[in-house]
């Protein structure tokens, strides 16, 4: 498959279809581009115009998306820039800018459209492996789980590895990304956002995020109000 010039900004497809990325990153990232025909009603000009892609075989591609869609997949998606598409299909890249690349798309299908959000470090790494919770990678049988790629399997066995990890990826993608995260003591998780344009709005992320993290909780503000009705 090849590129041409198109008007869609983004590709979007569900995050199980990015499981294997970092084994057989063209198989993946063909997958997503056959995906886009069927989130077009397999109207697959449509596909090539939005997508700037050139399919070859048009046959060959809807049945490709077919074979997609006959699979069951998560309602979750992973939103992708074409841009940075582009760049990872047309170029080789690293294991370490593919789990990058991951913990992006991850991070930015957890905040949604909110400003921020509060998540922890195994719930976005279950994401990262194309699982939608923690639930959803525990109760998922083994099978499925080895077509996640070792190097994730391996992280989300071992707390310790993967919080470093998690420490070291949220620092390039602050450097990288339009990506803030932001971290209090007491605080169970940490709060990230994919919403930073500029410095001043990464800034001023940070402040808010900051203001929720030292908010007290429901519970803790329930704690509150019964201490002081035992001190009357």
């Amino acid at each position: 498959m090849g590129e041409h010039n198109g008007n869609n900004d983004y590709l979007t497809a569900p995050c199980d279809l990015w499981r294997g990325l970092i084994k057989d990153k063209m198989r993946v990232l063909d997958d997503v581009l056959y995906w886009q025909i069927v989130i077009r009603d397999y109207d697959i000009e449509r596909a090539k115009r939005d997508c700037s892609v050139i399919y070859g075989d048009d046959a060959n591609a809807k049945t490709r998306a077919k074979d997609l869609e006959n699979k069951q997949h998560k309602k979750v998606l992973f939103s992708i820039s074409r841009t940075m598409f582009w760049d990872f299909h047309n170029n080789e890249k690293t294991q370490e800018e593919l789990l990058l690349l991951l913990f992006i798309l991850a991070s930015k299908s957890i905040v949604g459209h909110k400003t921020f959000t509060l998540t922890n470090t195994k719930h976005l790494w279950c994401r990262m492996a194309g699982y939608e919770s923690v639930k959803d990678w525990t109760n998922a049988n083994a099978g499925t789980k080895n077509l996640t790629d070792k190097v994730i399997r391996d992280h989300l066995a071992d707390k310790r590895k993967m919080q470093r990890k998690t420490q070291i990826l949220r620092e390039k993608a602050a450097a990288s990304f339009h990506y803030c995260s932001y971290s209090e003591r007491g605080v169970r998780g940490f709060y990230i956002s994919t919403k930073a344009v500029s410095d001043d709005e990464k800034n001023r992320l940070m402040r808010e995020m900051r203001d929720a993290a030292r908010k007290p909780t429901k519970r803790q503000q329930e704690r509150e109000r019964l201490k002081k009705i035992q001190n009357e």
